[in-house]
């Protein structure tokens, strides 16, 4: 074979090899430009959930303080409910003894009321008898003749 064919076919052949290889690293150029840009996207979206997050974060801890501070608040409220009802049941035990108290107190001033009643029936009824008596001594005894002394008395 001839030498300037060689040479030819060589330079031909390097040619083809270079323009591949400017073709393959355009290639390669424009698929790095893609994923630089959609890693810068990516990152963009990274930063977007991350402030997010931090403000979820943020958002979530304030509300947990509110909680908290909330939660707090309702306690001294149910230790109040609670001392309520310790004194309404208390007082209920106080209005029971009272009422048991009063109740013994009326019993037994029925029983004195009962027991005057009797004592001032028998009072009246003996002096009813006594004037009575007295009408009828008076009858039996004999008539004085009115004298000056005895109508002055």
């Amino acid at each position: 074979m001839d030498l300037p064919l060689i040479v030819s076919l060589a330079v031909l052949i390097s040619v083809v090899v270079i323009g591949i290889a400017v073709l393959l690293w355009l290639e390669v150029r424009r698929a790095l430009h893609r994923s630089l840009a959609m890693m810068e996207r990516m990152e963009a979206r990274l930063k977007g959930t991350l402030e997010d997050t931090h403000k979820l974060i943020q958002t979530t801890q304030s509300l947990t303080v509110d909680i908290q501070r909330r939660l707090h608040a309702a306690d001294g409220f149910m230790q109040a409910i609670q001392s309520t009802g310790e004194a309404s049941a208390s007082l209920s035990k106080s209005i029971k003894g009272i009422s048991g108290v009063l109740a013994d107190s009326i019993t037994e001033a029925q029983g004195t009321l009962q027991n005057e009643q009797d004592t001032v029936r028998n009072l009246i009824a003996m002096t009813t008898m006594g004037i009575e008596l007295w009408h009828k001594w008076q009858s039996r005894k004999p008539s004085r003749p009115s004298s000056p002394a005895n109508e002055q008395q």
